[in-house]
């Protein structure tokens, strides 16, 4: 009998003890979304060099034309992609530390 009921308390004990009110949660990682401004993505279309333009009709002086544009329309997509990267590392370093 003695040996029942000192299992029995023994047992309330442990069992009061998971009962408590002080309960540890593990910290939720918190997670930010960065998007670049709208106003970074400046990466002109071909479709738009080329609108309207028949290549067997275009003369080599137009062929030229063109090509500096879509060089020159190159280099402000690979500026615009520069700066988005930029941006994203700054942001990148903000949040790590």
């Amino acid at each position: 009998m003695r040996l029942s009921a000192a299992i029995l308390l023994t047992a309330a004990t442990l069992l009061g003890g998971c009962a408590g009110t002080n309960k540890e949660y593990l910290p939720t990682p918190q997670y930010t979304v960065v998007q670049p401004p709208a106003n970074f993505y400046k990466c002109p279309s071909v479709d738009a060099a080329l609108k309207g333009i028949k290549p067997e009709e275009l003369t080599d002086n137009q062929v030229a034309t063109l090509l500096n544009r879509l060089a020159h329309d190159n280099k402000t997509c690979a500026q615009s992609l520069a700066t988005i990267r930029s941006y994203l590392s700054e942001a990148s370093k903000t949040y790590t530390q």
